[in-house]
């Protein structure tokens, strides 16, 4: 869900932000007998979207921002 709306938004031309420590994944069967980590899923999903369609913050440093003085 949260790719598709990341992806979704930017293609309608919306700047968009993914809190990456927000969201996570689930393990999921490879098709092979395997699992796929959860945590895998997660950084191969953020760097996807990092590398095209969003910025990329930590809830932390989103929260700094937010707490900045706006620019005059």
């Amino acid at each position: 869900c949260v790719s598709t709306s990341v992806r979704v938004g930017a293609n309608l031309g919306y700047r968009m932000i993914l809190v990456e420590d927000a969201c996570d994944c689930f393990d999921q069967p490879d098709g092979e007998g395997g699992v796929i980590s959860a945590r895998d899923i997660h950084r191969a999903h953020v760097a996807t979207l990092r590398a095209e369609f969003a910025e990329v913050l930590s809830t932390a440093k989103l929260v700094e921002a937010l707490q900045r003085p706006a620019a005059a």
